[in-house]
């Protein structure tokens, strides 16, 4: 009865009793069950004249206590953690070679990745392809008991998400997740300080080590690398950090028109409240129609807005407005973008959007099935300068779709820090 990594060890076996009953059978030593009752830790309570057992069982047991530790560290959530246990306390076990001999256990429907893995966490990040009994097999095959496994590595290799779909084990599982998860921060780390640099000298000022340090003391960050960590990722607004280091500073570029504002100028119209749909957020260059409000004033909207026929129940409210806007107001528009999840991906999104004279309000990004769906929330001045960015978006490496979204079908921007 060949151990599994949690020790536990019997013979099982099942027969045909009286009365066509069936019977399991379990064939343990006293040793074998009290591991299998009590669990490893009974191997540490022995009474008085109980034989301890050989330190090679008692290195097998350490190491898989150690082995429980680990994944309890590289475990992001609680709820991770156990499944990596369940799946390991639970499965099969086959036992495979290194080319010198040495013996490893893996988990039934093992891949070759994770036994690289099981070798070293450095020789799985790098592993490039396998032999199996001196042939060469995808990193997806399947091991055997037996099988003779060689991991060819390569310095230019690294992990791909797709490796998630092939690992069996806790240990591949958890190193590929934090490979990428301190990936995803170093990105966040360099895309935060080129954001912060980028807001400074439009404000013709630097800010020196010092202060970035006590900044991000005084935000309750560990240090200088957080701040920008958290500029890259959204979590930080830029805004609210370079207040702080220039606080008389404007507070934009250019001044986004209050949705209520007085003296937004549509010819036809004066001195009456007006507001802009909130589900079309119509900006510049759009052709729009106003709707007079009980109480509100205008309300204008898209001329292809929705809701527009179900607001209109009375054609007399509806009147013919136009543009007739400062250049130097500003207004939001939600944009979404979707393309393959990359590095930079984020990156040489923000950069087109502040090459074109753009404003960003805010972020979110989320990742499903190794495609980035990134949502930015923009100031801009009109339709052309929207439809200029919006083409130079659909130019960048892996980019699927860029979309204009309409509140309608929108979603709330991330609460400013």
């Amino acid at each position: 009865a060949t151990p599994k990594t949690n020790m536990y060890q019997s013979l099982h076996t099942a027969v045909i009793g009286p009365r066509g009953m069936p019977v399991e059978v379990q064939i343990r030593t006293w040793e074998m069950h009290h591991t299998a009752e009590i669990g490893i830790a009974a191997h540490w309570r022995y009474k008085s004249g109980e034989t301890r057992p050989g330190s090679g069982d008692l290195d097998q047991q350490i190491n898989w206590l150690r082995q429980v530790l680990d994944w309890q560290r590289d475990a992001t959530e609680p709820a991770e953690f156990m499944e990596s246990l369940k799946i390991e306390l639970f499965q099969d076990e086959i036992f495979v070679f290194t080319p010198k001999g040495d013996l490893h256990q893996l988990p039934n429907d093992a891949t070759p990745l994770d036994f690289a893995f099981a070798i070293h966490t450095d020789i799985g990040f790098h592993c490039l392809t396998a032999k199996v009994n001196g042939q060469v097999v995808p990193l997806s095959a399947t091991l055997q008991s037996g099988d003779t496994v060689q991991i060819v590595t390569s310095t230019h290799q690294k992990p791909n998400q797709t490796w998630l779909e092939v690992v069996q084990t806790a240990k591949a599982r958890q190193a590929i997740r934090r490979y990428f998860k301190e990936e995803q921060y170093a990105e966040s780390v360099r895309l935060g300080q080129e954001i912060l640099e980028r807001e400074l000298k439009r404000y013709y000022h630097s800010a020196e080590s010092e202060t970035l340090d006590e900044l991000a003391s005084d935000l309750g960050l560990a240090d200088v690398e957080h701040l920008y960590a958290g500029i890259g990722s959204g979590d930080l607004s830029v805004s609210r950090v370079a207040n702080q280091l220039v606080p008389d500073r404007p507070q934009r570029r250019v001044r986004p028109a209050a949705r209520d504002e007085r003296g937004i100028r549509i010819q036809g119209m004066h001195h009456m409240m007006i507001n802009f749909g909130k589900c079309c957020t119509p900006i510049p260059g759009d052709p729009i129609i106003g709707l007079i409000t009980r109480g509100r004033g205008l309300s204008v909207h898209r001329t292809d807005c929705p809701n527009l026929s179900d607001l209109a129940e009375d054609p007399e409210r509806l009147m013919a407005v136009d543009w007739d806007i400062d250049e130097d107001k500003a207004f939001t528009v939600q944009m979404r973008i979707r393309g393959n999840d990359r590095k930079y991906f984020l990156s040489d999104i923000t950069r087109v959007i502040s090459d074109t004279g753009a404003n960003i309000v805010s972020c979110a990004t989320k990742t499903v099935a190794h495609v980035a769906e990134e949502t930015f929330w923009i100031d801009v001045h009109n339709t052309r300068q929207l439809h200029s960015m919006i083409k130079r978006l659909q130019g960048i490496e892996g980019v699927m779709e860029v979309a204009r979204v309409d509140e309608a079908h929108a979603i709330d921007p991330p609460a400013p820090n």
